[in-house]
């Protein structure tokens, strides 16, 4: 999308010049660029910060208790990444 509003500010550039009506649509469409990238340049921090907030949230690290039956033991065993599959 950007690249098409960039071709399209240097075709209405040309234009502009070509017929002596300056270049104020070009100008235009290149803010318009400038904005949109702006945009997109805050909604990445704002995205990071946030996957960095629920990495903080997460438990990385778990504590699995299993109870042989019989035999009496308690096995303790702490893990780390998935706990699921200890």
């Amino acid at each position: 999308m950007i690249i098409v509003l960039l071709a399209a500010a240097a075709i209405s550039g040309v234009v502009g010049y070509m017929s002596s009506e300056g270049f104020t649509d070009a100008v235009i469409i290149l803010a318009i660029v400038i904005l949109n990238a702006c945009i997109g340049v805050a909604q990445e921090v704002k995205a990071e910060k946030s996957l960095e907030a629920l990495e903080k949230m997460a438990a990385p690290h778990c504590k699995v208790v299993r109870i042989r039956r019989g035999a009496g033991h308690r096995i303790t065993r702490t893990c780390s990444g998935r706990c699921g599959s200890a």
